[in-house]
């Protein structure tokens, strides 16, 4: 046989070796999608004592005008999801992951590609009486995210005895259903203004929608006060002299913002979020706060092509997304990173759903983690947070992370300050 023959036959065998392990890569995925779509996505079954339950509820502010409509008569008006402790939830049908009339406003699929996910909870399953009144977490997602997009790791956090208030914040989430129905659509001066204009008209737009997501936690503080007194599902549930808040991206930095704002919330937790939209956040925190962070570092390539120094980088990188007034007036100040994850997969459900998806949800968007692993990394550290600084109770994944989950650390991955780095 010719060399050139040879080396024919050489590419030809690796052609159809690559192509049938395509073939293979293609009948798994197709399997996974099959069975999604025959059988359902049931999300994670929660780990903690308790089942879950949930109840809907509008939170109108009498008297803070809506900034995002024309009607001057307009007052503003937020969605709260509250997921409580439960008992005996398993006897009554999960709830509806999404309701078909806005899953296309907020996902961009068609409402059968996302009936087929199950969640756990209960819509006003009876509540657990055993170790009431619980801690409350306020929750606030990404800009122009859904809460629904947590639900797994909303679910996990519940059913270790805390009651989550996951808001929905008109006009800057992408489509809300309140509960009579009714359909609220984002608006451009909340949502395409964030991204466009020059950078001092986005931060200005950004100020403005931070403040406005700081009074929405507020406005759902006030409503828990108030279903915890009159006769309701949770009359009496509420623990609130235990409230922390905690997001992702803008909602992490709205967690840090109404700290500042609101004295009632005594703990937060930022996940990714940059923090320099919300003036308030100038004046710093009072409570214990901590910072979690995706993978990340330096563009060393770019700052060589625009002539900036690594040490500058990180300078201007430290002044965004972790503010030294935060840092030195918190009453303690956490740093956690996590390996492997992207922005976008803090939303444990589309991390959950990147093996069924895996061309739609790409690992520049979640990262290379498995989201059956980055759930109870998550809730372990969010619940040793809050349990240790809201209830006093010992979390020693805050001192020593890597023991309980090697791809969380504390700290930031060479960091130049060694008292912020693990190497």
């Amino acid at each position: 046989m010719m060399p050139n023959q040879y080396r024919f036959k050489r590419v030809q065998k690796f052609l159809l070796l690559a192509i049938f392990a395509l073939l293979v890569l293609g009948m798994v995925i197709f399997h996974k999608q099959l069975n999604y779509a025959l059988f359902g996505f049931k999300l994670p079954t929660p780990t903690g004592t308790f089942e879950v339950g949930r109840i809907t509820l509008d939170a109108k502010d009498p008297i803070r005008p809506e900034i995002f409509t024309d009607d001057t008569t307009d007052h503003r008006e937020i969605r709260i999801d509250v997921y409580y402790p439960a008992t005996h939830t398993l006897t009554t049908t999960p709830g509806i992951y999404l309701h078909s009339d806005i899953v296309e406003g907020i996902t961009g699929l068609p409402p059968i590609a996302v009936q087929p996910i199950i969640p756990n909870w209960r819509d006003h399953a009876s509540p657990a009486p055993a170790n009431a009144p619980y801690p409350v977490l306020l929750f606030s997602p990404g800009f122009d995210a859904s809460p629904s997009l947590y639900t797994s790791l909303l679910e996990e956090l519940t059913s270790r005895g805390h009651i989550i208030v996951a808001l929905w914040h008109p006009y800057t989430t992408s489509r809300i259903r309140y509960t009579d129905g009714r359909i609220i659509e984002s608006r451009y001066e909340a949502n395409s203004a964030f991204f466009e204009g020059t950078e001092e008209e986005r931060n200005t737009t950004k100020q403005r929608i931070a403040t406005e997501w700081a009074k929405d936690m507020i406005t759902a503080l006030n409503e828990i006060e108030i279903q915890n007194k009159v006769d309701g599902p949770l009359k009496g549930y509420f623990d609130l002299n235990r409230i922390g808040a905690f997001g992702h991206s803008f909602g992490g930095q709205n967690a840090a913002a109404a700290m500042t704002l609101e004295p009632r919330i005594r703990a937060g937790l930022n996940m990714d979020g940059t923090t320099t939209y919300q003036p308030a956040i100038d004046n710093g925190v009072q409570g214990p706060f901590a910072f979690v962070y995706d993978t990340f570092g330096p563009p060393y390539d770019y700052l060589e092509q625009i002539g900036t120094s690594v040490e500058e980088w990180w300078k201007n990188w430290m002044i965004r997304n972790c503010p030294i007034a935060i840092r030195e007036n918190a009453q303690k100040t956490y740093i956690f990173q996590i390996d492997q994850l992207a922005h976008e997969g803090f939303a444990t459900d589309i991390t959950l759903l990147q093996s069924v998806f895996p061309f739609v949800i790409t690992p520049d968007m979640v990262g290379t983690i498995n989201g059956n692993e980055l759930l109870p990394l998550l809730a372990d550290l969010i619940h040793g947070f809050f349990s240790h600084h809201l209830s006093d109770n010992p979390a020693p994944i805050l001192e020593n992370p890597e023991a309980h989950h090697p791809a969380l650390h504390r700290g930031i991955r060479n960091h130049p300050d060694p008292q912020i780095a693990f190497q």
